[in-house]
């Protein structure tokens, strides 16, 4: 396996040859084959063709979509901005500016322009389709003045940066390293299992744990193409697994009622595996650490199939039911698998620890 992960690192090379190799004659032979960017874009529809480099290209995107290795790992550092896209590429902060402030990208007049189009006489100058005063939008262009306020435009060519090694420059000893480390991570995750939630809900915790959900953050970071990376709930912060379970001011309330319901005193967790944590030290008998798990998994899945309702419009889900569908679902799933406890569901909604 060792051996075999050093191969990946090899081969994610070719990536980096690949993005900086811009005047190379073999680049340009691949793009006019593949597309400028030679399968390695956000674009997937050049990752099915078959061929050597097709098959090197397949192998870097399964090691982004698997989370081995982000798609963000190589960055771009601006030089002068001739080869790097204002809006679609990410430069400055986290995320493309599109996804961050994408009100202000459907009225840019060209959505594909390079950031040398808006720095003009060393000031930055964006055409709009149309005045922006007042409300939001007003507010968003400030929020991003003040992002470019921290670019310097230089002479220098545009280049890319390496963010897993100690310096800037790929190399596949960090590559290697990466993969080791993500590897040993992930086998050493053992699986969390309960016996009275439906499978479906024990395998939803089990990628929870793994940070394999498909939040607005993971499939960023895999190259997936999204609208916005803002939490749906409320539209303030980056939705990974950490904000949209724990740190959500919708969340909070939501795990604060919950902390009254079964008289527990719930602590402020930072992480997933907090929440697992604290219910394993819980000083209980284990009847009650089940029904605790139980709860705490119903209230997170809850969570997650409000977030759907928000991001798809599928179907209306209110928020002021959602505390109602954890104690029913928990309830449910709770007594079907333990048939010998005799629970009732006034008992239970008053507060499920009680005999």
């Amino acid at each position: 396996m060792r051996r075999y992960r050093v191969t990946e690192a090899l081969i994610y090379k070719w990536r980096w040859r690949f993005l900086n190799g811009v005047n190379l004659l073999w680049v340009s032979l691949i793009k006019s084959c593949h597309g400028s960017g030679g399968g390695f874009s956000l674009s997937s529809s050049y990752r099915l063709k078959s061929g050597v480099w097709m098959r090197m290209v397949n192998l870097v995107w399964n090691l982004h979509n698997n989370g081995k290795i982000p798609f963000d790992s190589m960055r771009r550092q601006v030089g002068n901005g001739v080869s790097i896209r204002f809006w679609l590429d990410v430069w400055v902060g986290d995320i493309i500016l599109k996804a961050r402030f994408l009100w202000l990208f459907a009225m840019a007049v060209n959505g594909e322009a390079v950031i040398s189009d808006y720095w003009v006489g060393n000031s930055w100058e964006i055409p709009w389709r149309r005045s922006i005063s007042g409300g939001v939008l007003e507010s968003h262009l400030q929020q991003l003045h003040e992002m470019l306020d921290s670019v310097h435009i230089t002479d220098r060519i545009d280049l890319w940066r390496w963010s897993l090694g100690v310096e800037d420059m790929f190399s596949v000893k960090s590559a290697r390293s990466r993969l080791d480390l993500m590897s040993f991570s992930m086998g050493d995750s053992p699986t969390r299992w309960n016996i009275s939630l439906p499978i479906k809900i024990n395998i939803f915790i089990w990628r929870l744990i793994l940070n394999r959900l498909p939040t607005r953050s993971n499939l960023h970071h895999r190259g997936i193409d999204v609208s916005t990376i803002l939490c749906p709930c409320c539209g303030e912060v980056i939705e990974d697994g950490v904000h949209l379970f724990l740190k959500c001011s919708m969340t909070r309330q939501l795990w604060l009622k919950f902390a009254r319901w079964i008289d527990l005193t719930v602590p402020s967790f930072n992480s997933i595996e907090d929440v697992f944590e604290w219910i394993d030290s819980e000083v209980v008998a284990n009847a009650r650490r089940l029904i605790i798990d139980t709860t705490c998994a119903t209230l997170i899945w809850v969570l997650w199939t409000y977030r759907n309702a928000l991001v798809f419009g599928i179907v209306k889900y209110k928020k002021e039911l959602m505390f109602d569908s954890i104690v029913s679902f928990s309830f449910n799933w709770f007594c079907s698998m333990n048939r010998k406890v005799k629970k009732t569901i006034t008992g239970w909604l008053q507060n499920p620890l009680m005999n």
